[in-house]
């Protein structure tokens, strides 16, 4: 279904940024993200530990470009917060055992007990984003994000407006010059 010059569609005359999706999930990830940042620090665990724990919670272990990618975040960084979670005693580090050059990471038991209070927390602020829905519009918003993450993840399809050909501006005559001239043309 093609969606084209509804109120929602930002190139559309009658554009409501209220009714707009992006705009919209901004909102409800900024309002998300508050609640958990408020929430996993009394358990001691920032916003990427969260995301690492739970991603190794689903694929334990998993590798570290597979950890940066699913969590949004940059291999060097990833790099670094995987050694602060070893020295935490988070997770463990160990080579894949068929490709030395892969560096898997792997939940320790320190990491599950946080992962289990990490999960609790993250089911109170689930439970209470999905109050008024139904387990089927749970779903189905799911399904949606799928389908809008799998639209924005296929090759560019932009075009951008061709570029209009500059103006050239007049050149400006000084003073002096058209002074110059009006005399000489006496």
């Amino acid at each position: 279904m093609k969606l084209s010059k509804r109120k929602n569609d930002p190139s559309a005359e009658n554009f409501s940024l209220d009714d707009y999706p992006f705009y919209l999930m901004t909102r409800v990830m900024a309002a998300y993200y508050g609640l958990l940042e408020d929430a996993l620090k009394k358990v001691g665990v920032d916003q990427p530990r969260w995301r690492v724990l739970m991603i190794l919670g689903a694929k334990n272990p998993s590798n570290m470009s597979e950890l940066s990618e699913r969590a949004v975040i940059k291999n060097s960084t990833m790099t670094r917060l995987i050694q602060r979670m070893q020295a935490q005693g988070l997770v463990r580090n160990a080579p894949h055992p068929k490709d030395n050059r892969v560096s898997e990471v792997y939940l320790t038991l320190v990491g599950r007990e946080r992962l289990a209070m990490v999960r609790d927390v993250g089911g109170q602020i689930f439970r209470r984003a999905f109050d008024t829905a139904t387990s089927g519009d749970t779903a189905a918003f799911a399904k949606t994000l799928k389908s809008i993450l799998g639209n924005l993840t296929r090759p560019s399809f932009i075009s951008p407006p061709a570029p209009k050909p500059a103006k050239r501006p007049r050149p400006k005559t000084s003073l002096a010059k058209s002074g110059r001239r009006a005399a000489a043309a006496r």
